[in-house]
This record gives C-alpha cells, structure tokens and sequence, in this order.
C-alpha cells in the first residue's frame, strides 16, 4: 500500500488520528466538475475532459504489496534461530515495524534489505484492472498518466514490471528522488509542476486514506478513493472499488 497511512485489514477497522480527514485546500469544492463533484460510493465513474492529468498510486492500487510482504516477511522471519510466532503475528510485526521505519527509509536514513526486498518483488501479486477509456480522441485534448508513489523509483518499477503493470510512457515519480513524500502538499504540487499540470486539472488516485486523499486535497487536487476494504475509513470524495470503475471521458 501506500506508505505512512493508515492500512486497514480485511475485518479489522484501526481507530487512529489519522482515520480522521484533514482539511481539503480552500478552494477544492470549487473546482470539482460531474461525477468528481460526487461524494460516496460509485459503480462507474467518469473522469471528465478538464482533467489534463492523473496521479495514480502504486501500492495498493496497482500493486498488492501488503498481501506480498506478508508472505515474504514470513519467509524470510522463519529462518531466523528461534524465530517463534507465526505466519498471522509475523505480517502484524512486519507492518508495524514498516509503518515505524519506511519514511526513514525513503528519506535516505536507513536501508532496506535487499533480500526481503528481492523476495517481496519475487512475490508480489498485480490487481486486474485498467482504467478504460470512453474513445480515442479526447475532447479535452491530451491526458498524461503518471505513478505517485512514496518509495524508490527503482524498487516501485521492479514491482510493476512483475504484475505487468508497468507502461513505459508514464512517468514514475516517487517520493526519494521528488524530496517529499505524500501526503505532504509537496509532493503533488511537484509532480504537477513536472507533469506542466495545474493542481486543480489533476486527479489522484489511490487506495491510503491519509497519505492519498487527505494529502491530495490538502494540495487541491481532484481525488478518487480506491476504497478496497469497506473497514477502510471513509472519505468525503468520489470512491469506486476497483479500477476498472474508472472511465476516462
């Protein structure tokens, strides 16, 4: 999933200060056109020809790297020398741990092992999904697609590479090589800036409450919750459950 935020397991709702929104950019609601302007739950949602832009974020959107880590942080935990607690307590450690260290990490203070880096890539599964587009030529003019994530550009297109959902006109940006991570303000309206893209004509797509939505709205971008989990905290903004949901006007 994205780093940082909260992340919820299927089942289990985690009450914590970061549950709760932060305040949207002051003129956010102005901006917001068709079913962007919609709160909820939808079962198709159009992206209107105004946005010139799309963020989307990498883990937990494209990527399942919780389910992977888990499966790897075990692996790997397992052949430590009196390593006791199972698959379940070993993945509920692994992300505390991850939560705790990975914003160090991307800033350069620590380094991630390559092992259980390797085995996490090797593991990795992919979400079947695409966005879909309503026809060839768009009546807004071109849209640029681009990754968001927080972590390395280089470990984040391994991993895309692996479920095959790496696209080679996309740009991958991420937060050590941008110098913010989200879901600091910075790092979307440096994205943007790269991207030659007012905050206000792009939109964000991701799956982390916090570092996601709150962060993209903070910055006064559009935003589109990829709400997975219905334990996940909610969001006053446009939510689908899976990719495919999205059309691209």
């Amino acid at each position: 999933p994205s780093r940082g935020g909260t992340r919820d397991r299927p089942g289990r709702v985690v009450t914590s200060a970061r549950d709760q929104p932060t305040p949207a950019h002051p003129g956010a609601g102005r901006r917001l056109v068709g079913d962007l302007g919609r709160t909820g739950p939808m079962p198709i949602l159009t992206v209107p020809a105004a946005v010139r832009a799309i963020l989307l974020d990498i883990d937990g959107t494209l990527v399942d790297h919780r389910g992977a880590a888990d499966v790897a942080s075990y692996q790997w935990a397992s052949t430590l020398p009196g390593w006791s607690l199972g698959s379940g307590e070993t993945a509920e450690l692994w992300e505390t741990l991850d939560r705790r260290y990975f914003t160090r990490y991307q800033m350069g203070e620590l380094a991630f092992g390559d092992r259980l880096r390797a085995r996490i890539r090797d593991d990795v599964p992919g979400f079947p999904t695409r966005l879909r587009r309503a026809g060839a030529d768009r009546p807004g003019g071109p849209l640029t697609v681009a990754y968001l994530s927080n972590g390395d550009q280089a470990p984040q297109r391994e991993k895309l590479a692996a479920v095959g959902a790496l696209e080679a006109d996309w740009p991958l940006l991420a937060s050590v090589q941008l110098g913010a991570s989200k879901p600091s303000a910075g790092i979307f309206e440096e994205a943007c800036r790269r991207l030659s893209v007012a905050p206000s004509h792009a939109l964000m797509i991701g799956d982390d409450p916090w570092a996601d939505v709150d962060g993209a709205l903070g910055a006064g971008l559009c935003v589109v919750y990829l709400r997975r989990d219905g334990g996940s905290p909610e969001r006053d903004v446009p939510t689908v459950d899976g990719l495919d949901a999205i059309l691209i006007e």
